[in-house]
């Protein structure tokens, strides 16, 4: 694991695992049953599997606290949908636009 970061996010905490992933493809960390097993192993938060650099086979685990999404949210061409939640393809991580969005906390 290269690090955790503890963010607020609209009223609820996100936790944030990256990793670097030389071994496993990301289409093994990005399948549905896993996100479904992240789900419900972490209690039953909300997941998304992101890919951090493609280069540097960097993953990250996203956790969010929260009313459970598990298909409801809205999704573009590069997120898949699963019974477990939804997997975004690629992430450019945009910058915090509300003042709770900027709370944020490496551990």
């Amino acid at each position: 694991m290269l690090k955790i970061t503890q963010r607020e996010e609209k009223g609820e905490l996100a936790f944030t695992m990256t990793f670097q992933s030389k071994d496993t493809p990301f289409k093994t960390w990005s399948d549905p049953a896993r996100i479904r097993k992240y789900e419900s192993f972490f209690g039953g938060v909300n997941a998304e599997v992101l890919k951090v650099s493609k280069e540097d086979r960097i993953v990250a685990i996203k956790l969010t606290t929260g009313e459970a999404q598990r298909g409801k949210a809205s999704f573009n061409t590069d997120t898949t949908v699963s019974t477990g939640g939804g997997v975004k393809m690629e992430s450019d991580m945009p910058a915090p636009t509300s003042t709770e969005d900027r709370k944020e906390q490496e551990v």
